[in-house]
């Protein structure tokens, strides 16, 4: 745990300083940071054990898949009905959406690549294939909360961080129930997704 915190924490620091030299879009800059992350990571927990460690055997790819994608469309139905009921309530759902998008569109490209899909993977390889595994010695609850706590307190907290902390939740209990970091990853980067594309929609 602590060569990933370390070298995840290294990546962030000496890749921001660099590419702070460049004239590069904002978000192509985080989305290159979470990439090579990622690979810090996937490199890490190969060399110390195998990527079994961590729920990525091939073996639990389709469990993974399938847990991943039916918690994702039930949450999303979920939150379709309490779009409607705020609807009812003739209040605009979209005001509720905690995201703000780029000006321009090449920046809003790179904040989908990079919010989407490179942050997601990056974050569930650490928070929850390294922290979660690393805690879970001393029991599931004591896994998700100070795993959870960790998310939230990475992510910056303005106001009651409640997105953060059901998502940590929701994470931690798909990885433990479906033994697929794949489930978390896919449930992360869908919800990112969603919830920019609702952005989107509603500026556009």
């Amino acid at each position: 745990m602590l060569a990933a915190t370390i070298a995840v924490v290294a990546v962030e620091v000496v890749g921001a300083g660099l590419l702070a030299r460049l004239a590069l879009p904002h978000m192509m800059k985080v989305f290159a940071i979470r990439s090579l992350q990622v690979a810090v990571l996937l490199l890490l927990v190969f060399k110390r054990g195998g990527w079994h460690c961590i729920g990525l055997q091939r073996e639990t790819w389709c469990t993974g898949i399938r847990s991943g994608s039916l918690i994702s469309a039930a949450m999303g139905a979920a939150a379709a009905m309490g779009a409607g009921l705020l609807l009812l309530a003739h209040r605009d759902p979209l005001a509720l959406i905690p995201a703000s998008l780029p000006p321009n569109a090449v920046e809003q490209v790179w904040f989908f690549l990079a919010g989407g899909l490179a942050a997601p993977l990056a974050e569930e390889l650490f928070f929850r294939g390294v922290l979660y595994g690393y805690f879970r010695r001393w029991g599931i609850v004591s896994a998700m909360l100070i795993s959870t706590t960790i998310f939230v307190l990475m992510h910056g907290i303005n106001g009651i961080p409640l997105t953060q902390t059901l998502g940590g939740f929701i994470f931690a209990l798909a990885y433990e129930t479906s033994n697929s970091l794949l489930a978390p990853i896919i449930i992360h980067s869908l919800g990112n997704l969603a919830i920019f594309g609702l952005t989107l929609w509603a500026i556009s």
